[in-house]
């Protein structure tokens, strides 16, 4: 079996893990923690191809399992593997993330995004409740999400233009504009250290190396850091020291960020 995807599961937080897997585009198994495929999940096969991993959600003390299908639906399959017929969604064409802002029910649970062209999209997912707003554009402006751990609700909007960089916060508020280093290729990305320090990432992917940016926005090292892939970001296990890892001629570098 080629996995595309892997969920680790705890429904009631009691250790009783599960497995979340993608197999292939419209494949979805979910395994106990020996291994052992689920009643409806042996794998369950979707008559749709799957854009994003499958993310499960508790939303009103009930288990789903949302699916953004690659033409253009959004699905909510329950535990047993059945689709929610009676919540039929649609989105735009975005790129980056999407963030589900939870709340006690699908009426006050929205998932929000931004199409490539700046356009913010929030909708609830009972179907009822849908918005859209304009963020600011620049030159040649090129839009996207990006949540600041996978899963998380926290994020930031990153406009790239031809002449510059800026990004954007969940208020749609400015928060830092810099220069285009030379790059119609750049990668953004973002990790959160505290609650008042985030670190911006952009990797340029045509020079081949990338730029740390800190919340005002001065470049972190003065310089760039070389690396022939995107840099990956981690944490000690308590979670208090935090560092970048960077590939250049097959070495790998750790630099600290706190």
């Amino acid at each position: 079996m080629l996995v595309n995807s892997m969920e680790l599961l705890d429904y009631d937080k009691r250790r009783n893990y599960r497995y979340l897997v993608q197999s292939s585009n419209s494949d979805v198994y979910i395994l106990d923690k020996d291994g052992k495929p689920l009643e409806g999940w042996s794998p369950n096969h979707f008559l749709f191809s799957i854009k994003d991993k499958p993310k499960h959600y508790r939303i009103g003390g009930k288990d789903y399992f949302l699916m953004l299908s690659v033409d253009g639906f959004i699905y909510l399959v329950n535990r047993k593997g059945e689709v929610e017929k009676k919540i039929p969604l649609t989105y735009k064409s975005y790129l980056g993330d999407y963030v589900l802002g939870m709340g006690t029910n699908l009426a006050t649970t929205f998932i929000q995004y931004v199409s490539s062209d700046g356009v913010v999209y929030k909708q609830s997912l009972d179907g009822k409740s849908s918005s859209q707003e304009n963020l600011i554009k620049g030159n040649g402006s090129k839009f996207l999400l990006r949540r600041t751990a996978a899963g998380s609700a926290d994020f930031f909007f990153f406009r790239m233009d031809t002449d510059k960089v800026a990004i954007f916060d969940k208020q749609q508020q400015l928060v830092i504009e810099r220069q285009n280093p030379g790059s119609s290729q750049l990668i953004p990305s973002v990790v959160r250290l505290t609650d008042k320090t985030v670190i911006f990432c952009f990797y340029d992917l045509e020079q081949k190396l990338f730029f740390l940016y800190d919340q005002v926005g001065n470049l972190i090292g003065n310089r760039p850091i070389e690396s022939t892939r995107a840099p990956i970001f981690g944490s000690d296990s308590k979670g208090k020291k935090f560092v970048v890892y960077s590939i250049d001629s097959d070495v790998l570098t750790s630099t600290p960020l706190n």
